[in-house]
């Protein structure tokens, strides 16, 4: 199969990378690299910009099947007319992959039971509020999509499980190909399930419309597609390599690619320079970075070897009620939102009524009217403009906000979407953690890369 040539579509160059975008040789979303050598910040840039995985793919040579596959190019700040290069193997021959029709009546390993199964228990990431650099950190995207292991066996047998337990098979049967992309069976990975927004940006929002399909029809498969994007790995010919450093078991993952698709992606990195990161992240609109410690292990709990550091304040709210609508509005006004204290207490913080389209508003609606109870679930119960009606606290929804108020409330919240994936009593009030240690950790040799103090919570 020839190489096929990808145009990238990008916006208006940011003034830092249009200075070096003479030498700026975009890498492809899989690491691979042409040879013309680049250094600085537009390199970091084209790195984590692979927070977008795609552009629209305008041009193919030498092979025609490439044009039935998005194109794979990492979205870099670059001038449109550039070039990236999609290498032999970057794409699985057609024949290789189920038509959409097929793929909606597919079933792989565990697919069509929605009950929980068992999963191994991820790492998680500590919140911190300011991003830094420093030599034995590396720097990712933050991927804004659905956390899922995917196992698959030595007869390539696959299982796609949440966080939660949840068996995600048959609800993104198009992923069932991945049991064909590794080497070294049986493996279990750690990734993201995600979809893309029309800019190339994973977009948790837009994959609202695939979560809870259990059998998704062609039509809703074709109109929201799927990508797998793995960063690490947790099990390798059968056995268990957590134990080994960071950079170890990515290197094991990398070369356990055996089929680049449009379907898998491999989380690119970048060593050390944590603020360009953190600085293409806000320029292409992605949620944040990850910053992971290099030589650190893998650990099933949340960790301060993992840090998350997000452009925008957002975290997930227990749905406590919801009031009624004003004027033409259907379904309800807003949602009342809530976090869980050390006391296992639900705490009132706020509501939020925009983010929502027509569509959302009624299926939601419907979904809150069958878990809706006479009692108020939160300690305290707040005062609201209309109506108040509440509910069993069985829903997680996930909000941006501008920021905490003193008195413990979110300001300018908009809605997101609903987390099927993450457990009502695990939602607490995001702290982030003292980023001052990592500063110093610029300026100083005795710094030790453990992780910073303060209070851990959930990712």
């Amino acid at each position: 199969m020839g190489a096929a040539t990808i145009m990238l579509r990008s916006g208006p160059m940011n003034p830092t990378a249009a200075r070096s975008s003479s030498t700026l040789n975009p890498p492809c979303i899989f690491g691979r690299r042409s040879s013309a050598s680049t250094a600085g910040s537009p390199v970091v840039a084209a790195a984590l910009c692979a927070g977008g995985l795609a552009a629209a793919c305008t041009a193919v040579r030498s092979c025609g099947a490439c044009e039935q596959l998005p194109s794979m190019a990492a979205i870099v700040p670059i001038d449109s007319r550039r070039l990236a290069f999609i290498e032999e193997g970057d794409f699985v021959p057609p024949s290789a992959i189920l038509s959409v029709r097929q793929l909606a009546g597919a079933t792989f390993g565990r697919a069509g039971r929605r009950g929980a199964m068992e999963s191994p228990k991820v790492m998680l990431a500590t919140l911190v509020d300011e991003p830094f650099d420093h030599p034995e950190w590396i720097f990712e995207t933050k991927w804004d999509g659905v956390r899922a292991t995917c196992h698959i066996d030595s007869r390539a047998g696959m299982t796609l499980v949440s966080r939660t337990g949840q068996d995600l098979t048959g609800t993104f049967p198009e992923l069932g190909v991945l049991r064909r992309a590794f080497s070294g069976l049986p493996i279990t990975v750690d990734g993201e399930v995600v979809t893309l927004d029309q800019h190339g940006r994973s977009s948790f929002q837009r994959l609202q419309a695939r979560i809870n399909r259990l059998r998704p029809t062609p039509r809703e498969i074709e109109a929201v597609p799927v990508h797998y994007v793995v960063f690490d790995v947790m099990e390798h010919r059968g056995k268990d390599v957590r134990g080994l450093p960071l950079e170890q078991r990515r290197e094991i993952l990398k070369a356990a690619i055996v089929a680049h698709d449009s379907v898998l992606a491999f989380s690119k990195d970048v060593r050390g320079e944590g603020c360009a990161a953190f600085a293409a992240a806000e320029r292409t609109g992605l949620e944040g970075i990850m910053a992971k410690r290099l030589g650190s292990r893998y650990v099933g709990k949340r960790s301060r070897d993992w840090l998350k550091i997000k452009v925008h304040q957002r975290q997930e709210f227990v749905i406590g009620g919801w009031t009624e609508p004003r004027g033409s509005r259907q379904g309800f006004g807003a949602l009342l939102l809530g976090v869980y204290d050390d006391g296992a207490r639900l705490r009132y913080v706020g509501s939020v009524g925009t983010g929502f389209d027509e569509t959302f508003l009624r299926s939601l609606s419907q979904r809150l009217k069958a878990i809706e109870t006479t009692s108020a679930p939160f300690d305290k119960a707040p005062s609201t403009a209309t109506a108040a009606h509440w509910v069993k606290p069985q829903l997680v929804a996930e909000v941006r906000f501008a920021e905490w108020t003193h008195g413990g409330s979110i300001r300018q919240p908009a809605f997101v979407g609903i987390r099927s994936d993450k457990q009502p009593r695990d939602v607490r009030h995001e702290v982030p953690s003292d980023p001052t240690r990592h500063r110093r950790a610029a300026s100083t040799r005795r710094y030790r890369p453990d992780a910073p103090r303060g209070r851990s919570h959930t990712e």
